[in-house]
């Protein structure tokens, strides 16, 4: 009678499991700009569309005293001073929310020693809470000092609004 009732047990929860649909996807933007100096020229965006089970990604890079971005993509441009890796994926908070995990970190091409560890953030689909980052510009001849990367995730549904 107990491997029965196990088995009855099983058969519920894979039914269960298989009949609950998967979780809507997501829209993430990637902004990025200067800091401090109004030229809309040397930033942008890109969007990424996470769905259930995927890891999409996006490149942020400076190179030459210019910005510059891509969407789906696992490397930055040949030539670049420094880079920042956006990896996304559909998570649930602690509480059961749905959100977007986000594993970032920056890399410079030409620094010696070990690069600053990843980290770890996670957003509400709510469109208005944001992960900023800012960082200072690895050359020092250009006309900024900095520039800031902002990322921002809403559900899909909510993207076509």
């Amino acid at each position: 009678m107990t491997i029965r009732m196990i088995a009855a047990l099983i058969g519920v929860f894979a039914t269960t499991w298989q009949g609950a649909p998967p979780p809507a996807p997501a829209t993430v933007e990637v902004r990025y700009a200067e800091s401090g100096r109004d030229n809309p020229s040397n930033g942008g965006s890109v969007t990424l569309t996470v769905k259930a089970g995927e890891v999409r990604s996006a490149i942020v890079w400076e190179s030459e005293c210019t910005l510059g971005a891509r969407a789906n993509a696992v490397a930055a441009a040949p030539g670049v001073d420094q880079y920042w890796t956006f990896r996304t994926e559909l998570a649930a908070s602690a509480d059961g929310r749905p959100g977007i995990r986000v594993k970032y970190q920056r890399t410079r091409i030409a620094a010696a020693g070990p690069q600053p560890p990843e980290k770890e953030h996670w957003l509400p689909l709510d469109g208005t809470t944001e992960l900023t980052v800012t960082e200072t510009s690895w050359r020092k001849d250009c006309k900024y000092g900095g520039f800031t990367m902002v990322v921002v995730a809403k559900a899909a549904i909510a993207a076509s609004q």
